[in-house]
């Protein structure tokens, strides 16, 4: 994240929940100036700086991305830029009728306006949430096999064809995000119109990515996806380009791509430092800064490794206890580290580390 950003956790129940708004009615009017103004203006009404994302390959990279557990542990999560909700939101705005009903008068457009800012939402989580579930995939077979497969994967498949028609992964994460507005609770959740034009506006957004995401095209009928999934599947397995395995095989563990763990406690909102988020979020819990955590690690028995920590990191270790790692110098740990102290130190959560500092 940028130095002027923070990350607040979203209450990924209270967004689907049909009872309630997705934006806070005190945001409303200004969304809706901004989304509704662009209602059926078509591909002209792009916001240019969502197109700049798109066209350098950085939709799912600047405006949305996910952060492993193999390579980021407890600070593991999905990660969504508010503004780029929006933008992708009045994206959508632009492939709906101009005569919709809803986007009229109120209360209707206050309707449409959080109908347009979910499905922009959606749109980046599903992408990410597929990301999981391919580590979720290697982790499984890292558990039966005993054998670690998802690093290798990204050493010698992913990261080699990134980007190029090649990278399967990001292909089949647009098409997932694609397929999934087709199934339950989404087709519940969402007016048929917003997601036949979210559908329109990602086709088109496709086919102006770069090599890799641009695939997707190929992959949103399930003719193509499932073969093409088992294709990913052995490529993780072998954590080759072109698997030894016949990817058909597959075919018969059709629930081996799905999540390890429940991501909904996992999803960060990035927004600007001081910002009141406009989506439903969780009250941020304090927790202590590095030079607090690193007092309590000593005091519990805790030595500091001198340049031992990668970059900006410090690490302390303790005989038969596991290592920790703290960034350097933080005012405030991020909730995954600090619950890693905690754990760490036999520590109930949160509330106890705070009193124990």
């Amino acid at each position: 994240m940028r130095v002027n950003e923070e990350a607040v956790q979203l209450d990924y129940k209270a967004l689907l929940s049909p009872e309630r708004l997705v934006v806070a009615e005190n945001a409303l009017g200004e969304i809706a100036d901004q989304v509704l103004g662009r209602l059926g203006a078509g591909p002209d009404g792009i916001p240019p700086r969502l197109l700049t994302a798109v066209e350098d390959g950085g939709l799912f990279d600047f405006c949305a991305w996910y952060q492993p557990i193999h390579f980021f542990g407890y600070d593991w999560g999905i990660f969504v830029r508010e503004d780029c909700i929006v933008d992708l939101a009045t994206t959508i705005a632009c492939f709906m009728p101009r005569s919709h009903p809803a986007g009229l008068h109120y209360p209707g457009h206050h309707y449409l306006v959080n109908q347009l800012v979910l499905a922009g939402f959606l749109s980046y989580f599903f992408h990410e949430h597929f990301h999981h579930k391919v580590e979720s995939f290697g982790i499984r077979l890292w558990v039966v096999e005993k054998t670690a497969r998802y690093v290798p994967y990204k050493h010698a498949v992913y990261r080699p064809t990134y980007p190029s028609k090649d990278n399967l992964e990001e292909a089949l994460a647009n098409a997932d995000s694609y397929r999934r507005f087709g199934t339950r609770p989404y087709t519940a959740r969402l007016d048929p119109d917003v997601r036949k034009a979210l559908r329109a506006a990602l086709r088109f957004l496709f086919s102006l990515s770069p090599p890799g995401y641009r695939e997707a095209s190929r992959y949103l009928a399930k003719p193509e996806f499932e073969p093409a999934l088992w294709k990913l599947q052995a490529q993780i397995q072998d954590a080759s380009l072109t698997p030894s395995m016949d990817p058909r095989d597959w075919e018969f563990a059709p629930r081996s791509i799905q999540s390890f763990l429940n991501v909904a406690s996992d999803i960060w909102l990035v927004v600007r430092v001081g910002r009141v988020p406009i989506l439903p979020h969780v009250a941020p819990v304090r927790t202590p800064s590095t030079r607090e955590a690193a007092k309590l690690l000593r005091q519990r028995g805790y030595t500091e490794l001198s340049g031992a920590g990668k970059g900006s990191h410090r690490k302390f270790v303790k005989e038969g206890e596991p290592t920790i790692i703290l960034p350097a110098k933080r005012e405030r740990l991020s909730p995954g580290v600090a619950k890693n102290v905690a754990h760490a130190l036999g520590l109930s959560g949160l509330g106890e580390l705070l009193q124990a500092v």
